[in-house]
Formats: structure tokens, C-alpha cells, sequence
């Protein structure tokens, strides 16, 4: 949610920002913004209203209040307020309204970093390739969707597409990944919480997936359920309504968790296999923190992700946002995508977001410092995305034949090799 102030003080720029982020409805918002400058006026009611108070105070203690001509002045004073600010005060109710209306459907706006970048299109911040010391690579040239050896351990049978089925040993693979991703969090002093796969509406319109993401997400029958499109959703709610201190900074979490998104347009050789699925695994690392130190936060979360890409030798990039590809909640983003040799192409494994204080107005989430009310910043990123860390690892793998597939994996804190046969 946008800062009311920010809203009606800095007008130019908060349309611009709304203009690069690709946000359009601006009859309604153009309505609210001039009503909103109207508003000052409302300053000048209160100081005659605290005046008349004063007066009519000073009148009954000396006496003097049944006078004739003090009797009038207050009368006067009284009209003269009713008259001249009737209007004004109406105008404040409609403005209430509409801006709490117009304030669901805008997103956050764009940092300042984000919106300078004026050429639509990604900056490459990093790249960077590993490979295993004292082994021959041998790129594996086909795709996982493509090689048939791979279509007995990882199956669409069943639900069809975009519900993948696991075989043989090959999900035991996907929880040494989730258990990996996990220990890792918490060694960089993220706390672990699993929370449940069905959150209520107003939890995931407080995120920011509502009204957003809405046909994105599967609801559930008469219940005005949703299954939950990512763990962001259910942790960032553990701090809903809630009042913090200074000290109780940064606060970090990480979550494991199944995530279901409908994947509307999800068609083609791009999406095929586990390169787009409606039912994933996923550990997501969310963090709150003091609004000084949010932009070094990111930086911090993101090396965290990249820590994991670095530890499992792949292949990896890191690219900053772009306002008109900014999520809804968003205002400052990196995206870590990972090469897959078999398809030639990127894939996201993580998406590191700075939410300002947008989340944590809607969370009514805040913190007092010298007696004032400070909004936090939230932020998050995946930590990673397990079927797209896992196809990344099919096609990259050290392939002795297609018999079988050679991946890097952590066992009990030791870097081993785990064997898919297949």
C-alpha cells in the first residue's frame, strides 16, 4: 500500500514512477491526486476550531460568556467554519474512499535506481561458471524433456500436464536439495518455520498477489481458500498486525513449502517438462529489516542464493529488473536465473525482491524509534526453486552415458555425487 503523503506530496513523480512500472488507469488516480491537494485547507478549519474552543474556554471562565457581542463573535466564528470548509471536509471523506479504492490495485512504485534504467531491458550485474575440479565435462546436449531414459524416473502419467510424478530414487534427489537449501539458511541465522498450503484472501491481498495474481492461483471450492502460489505469502502474514522494536531487527525466516500456480499461457517447447509446473517445490527466505538498510539486505539475500548456485557448480547469472518487469510489491529486484545447456536458454531459480514498505502497510506491520512510527522494509527471494535447480542439473550434468546422470549433491554436510539411475 502507498503512503498517503507520498501519494498527494510528490504528484509528478509518483506518476512518472507508476508510468515507467507499466501502470495505466490514471482517470481515477488523476481524480484522487487533485482532490488530495485540496486538502491543506482542511489545516486551517482545525486552527480556527482550536481557536473557538479557546475563546468559548476564556469567555466561561471569566465570566464574560452570556455577553451579548461574545455571544455572537462565537456564533459568527461557528458559521464561518461550517460555511467556508463544509465543502473541504466532504471532500477529505471522498478522498478517504476513493484512495483506499484506488490504493488496491496500484502497485509499488519503482526505486529510484529501477527507474533510471530507462532502456526496457535487463542489466547483467554478474555471470560466472564452475565446474568440477579434475573431471572431464561433457555437456549433455538433449533436453531432460527430450531424453527418453529420464521419462522412466520423472513422469506427467496421472494429472497430465504440469503435475510431475517421481520415480525410482528420483524425489529422495529433490529432498537432499530441500535439505540442503534449508541448512544453508540457517547457517546464515535464518530461522525455519513451516506453515500450512491453504492461506485465507486477505492474507495473500496483504502480499500483494491480490488482486494482482488472482487468476494465477487455484482457489479452493466455497471456502475462499487459495492454495499458496509461494511461502512468501503464509510467513510474511506471521507478522500481521503486529507492533516491533528497533531491536527486534532484522527478522529472518525460511520456509519449505509446495507451491501451486495455475501457469495461464504456459504452452510450447519452453514450457514443457519441469520448466513450467503447477505444483513445485520451493524453500523461501524472507526478510524484515530496518528501512536504512534495506538496499544492503538485498544485496545480502542475494548472495545467500548465490551461495547455493556456487556450492552446486552452476552455471549462473544475476540481472537487475527493469521497471515494467518489476513484480507488483516490488520496487527493486534480482533475478538469479541458471544456463541450461540442453534448451540454450536462462531459468529463474530465484527472484530477490525489496518490497519497501509497501507489504508492511498492509500488514499494519511497524516499528517505534524516538516515538515515532516507522514502517520496516520486507524481503524475499527464493532459496531456490528445486525443479528448476533440478533441470538445470539434468542437462549440465557429468553424463558417463544416458544411462545414467552424475550430479553434485550435498549428503550430510559433504559433497558427494548422487546417482539418478535411470
Amino acid at each position: 500500500m502507498i503512503s498517503r503523503s507520498y501519494f498527494i506530496k510528490r504528484r509528478r513523480s509518483f506518476l512518472l514512477k507508476l508510468k515507467a512500472k507499466g501502470f495505466s488507469c490514471y482517470t481515477t488516480l488523476e481524480d484522487c491526486i487533485n482532490i488530495g491537494r485540496s486538502l491543506p485547507l482542511l489545516s486551517k478549519k482545525k486552527t480556527l476550531t482550536c481557536n473557538l474552543k479557546k475563546k468559548t474556554t476564556y469567555f466561561r471562565h471569566t465570566g464574560s460568556f452570556t455577553i451579548a457581542s461574545n455571544v455572537n463573535w462565537i456564533v459568527i466564528l461557528k458559521k464561518k467554519i461550517s460555511k467556508k470548509f463544509k465543502y473541504t471536509v466532504k471532500k477529505n471523506l471522498y478522498f478517504k474512499y476513493i484512495f483506499l479504492k484506488v490504493s488496491e490495485v496500484i502497485p509499488n512504485i519503482p526505486s529510484n535506481f529501477m527507474y533510471k534504467n530507462r532502456p526496457p531491458s535487463v542489466v547483467y550485474l554478474f555471470f560466472k561458471k564452475r565446474y568440477v575440479s579434475g573431471v572431464a565435462v561433457i555437456y549433455n546436449t538433449t533436453t531432460h524433456f527430450e531424453n527418453t531414459a529420464l521419462g522412466s524416473v520423472i513422469t506427467f502419467r496421472g494429472m497430465g500436464k504440469g503435475f510431475p510424478v517421481y520415480k525410482n530414487n528420483s524425489y529422495s534427489f529433490i529432498r537432499y536439495l530441500v535439505d540442503f537449501f534449508i541448512s544453508e539458511s540457517l547457517k546464515h541465522g535464518f530461522t525455519e518455520v513451516s506453515l500450512p498450503v491453504l492461506v485465507k484472501a486477505g492474507q495473500v491481498f496483504r502480499t500483494g498477489q491480490l488482486p494482482d495474481k488472482e487468476g494465477q492461483m487455484f482457489m479452493v471450492g466455497k471456502d475462499n481458500l487459495y492454495l499458496l502460489p509461494t511461502a512468501e505469502v503464509s510467513v510474511t502474514n506471521l507478522l500481521n498486525n503486529k507492533k516491533l522494536h528497533l531491536s527486534d531487527l532484522p527478522i529472518l525466516y525460511s520456509s519449505y513449502s509446495l507451491c501451486f500456480r495455475r501457469e495461464i499461457g504456459g504452452w510450447g517447447r519452453l514450457n514443457k517438462g519441469l520448466n513450467r509446473v503447477h505444483q513445485f517445490d520451493k524453500v523461501e527466505l524472507v526478510k524484515v529489516v530496518d528501512y536504512l538498510n534495506s538496499n544492503e539486505g538485498l544485496i545480502l539475500l542475494s548472495n545467500n542464493v548465490i551461495a547455493l548456485l556456487d556450492k552446486l557448480n552452476i552455471t549462473y547469472r544475476v540481472i537487475s529488473i527493469w521497471g515494467p518487469d518489476l513484480s507488483f510489491s516490488g520496487s527493486k529486484q534480482l533475478d538469479i536465473e541458471v544456463w541450461s545447456y540442453g534448451q540454450g536458454k536462462w531459468l529463474e531459480v530465484s527472484s530477490c525482491s525489496n518490497m519497501t514498505t509497501f507489504q508492511a502497510r498492509r500488514l499494519k506491520l511497524y516499528f517505534s524509534n524516538k516515538k515515532r512510527k516507522h514502517y520496516p522494509h520486507t524481503l524475499n527471494g527464493s532459496g531456490l526453486a528445486v525443479q528448476r535447480v533440478l533441470v538445470s542439473l539434468l542437462e549440465n550434468s557429468l553424463l558417463g552415458c544416458y544411462k545414467e546422470v552424475k550430479i553434485p549433491c550435498i549428503m550430510k554436510y559433504k559433497y558427494v555425487y548422487k546417482n539418478i539411475g535411470l
